[in-house]
C-alpha cells in the first residue's frame, strides 16, 4: 500500500511539474503554428511586417490585418522586400530589437523609398527618447507610430489613408551625407574636403542639424548619432 501511494505521489508530482523538454517542445509547436498561420508564398503580399518579436508579428497580421494579403519577416534582408518585382504597398518596421541598427534600418528605407516612393512605410518605436523619435521621422517620408498602444488605435492608425506631408523639414542629401560620415567616426575637415566644401560651411549645417533636432548644442548631436549606430535600440 505504501508503494502504491508513493508512486501516485509521485504520478501527481510529475503532473504539476511538466519538464522543461516538454515546454520547449510546446513553444516549438505554437511558433510553427503561427508560422503557418501568417506566412505567405514569396511576392504575394502586399502588406509586410518587419520585427523579431513573433507575437507582436502575429497580432498584428492575424487581428490587425485579417483578411489581407501579409507576410511577416524578421529581417530586411529577406529577398522577398526587395523592390523588382515586388506588389509591396504598405511596409511596417518594429525598430525594436533589429538585427542592424537604427541608422542602417533608415539608410535601408530612404533607399527602398527612392525606388519605389509609393510604398507606406510605417516606423513602431517606444517614443522613450524625442530627440531620436525626431531623427527617425527626419530621415524620410515615413510614419511614425507609438509601439505601445490598444489595439484600436494601432489598427486606426495603420489600416487609415497616410498623411500626404508626414515630414515637412526631412533632411536633405547634404544632410544626410554629413550625417553618415559622422556615423563612420569621419572627422569634420575630412568631411568638408570629401564634399569639397568650405570648412565652416559643414559646421553651420551640423549647427543646423542641432537645432532642427531640439538638441542643446553640437555634442549631443554626435552622440545621438552614436547611439543610432547601435543595434538594438533597448541598449541606447
Amino acid at each position: 500500500m505504501r508503494r502504491e501511494r508513493h508512486r501516485r505521489l509521485r504520478n501527481a508530482s510529475c503532473t504539476r511539474n511538466p519538464s522543461r523538454t516538454t515546454q520547449q517542445v510546446v513553444d516549438q509547436i505554437e511558433y510553427l503554428d503561427q508560422r503557418l498561420n501568417y506566412a505567405l508564398p514569396d511576392s504575394a503580399f502586399s502588406q509586410a511586417i518587419v520585427t523579431t518579436d513573433r507575437y507582436l508579428g502575429y497580432t498584428l497580421n492575424r487581428y490587425l490585418f485579417s483578411g489581407k494579403r501579409t507576410a511577416v519577416f524578421s529581417t530586411l534582408d529577406s529577398p522577398s522586400l526587395r523592390p523588382e518585382g515586388s506588389h509591396l504597398r504598405q511596409l511596417v518596421i518594429d525598430m525594436e530589437g533589429l538585427a542592424i541598427s537604427c541608422y542602417e534600418t533608415l539608410e535601408r528605407l530612404r533607399l527602398l523609398i527612392r525606388e519605389r516612393n509609393e510604398i507606406h512605410i510605417y516606423l513602431l518605436v517606444s517614443g522613450k527618447d524625442a530627440s531620436l523619435v525626431q531623427f527617425m521621422r527626419m530621415a524620410g517620408n515615413f510614419q511614425i507610430l507609438p509601439r505601445r498602444q490598444d489595439l484600436s488605435s494601432l489598427r486606426k492608425a495603420l489600416l487609415s489613408p497616410p498623411e500626404d506631408a508626414l515630414q515637412p523639414d526631412p533632411f536633405s542629401h547634404a544632410d544626410w551625407a554629413i550625417i553618415s560620415a559622422l556615423s563612420q567616426g569621419v572627422t569634420l575637415k575630412t568631411i568638408a574636403r570629401l564634399q569639397n566644401t568650405p570648412y565652416h560651411r559643414v559646421i553651420y549645417r551640423i549647427n543646423r542639424l542641432t537645432a532642427r533636432l531640439e538638441l542643446p548644442h553640437r555634442q549631443s548631436l554626435l552622440h545621438l548619432i552614436h547611439r543610432l549606430s547601435i543595434t538594438s535600440l533597448h541598449l541606447i
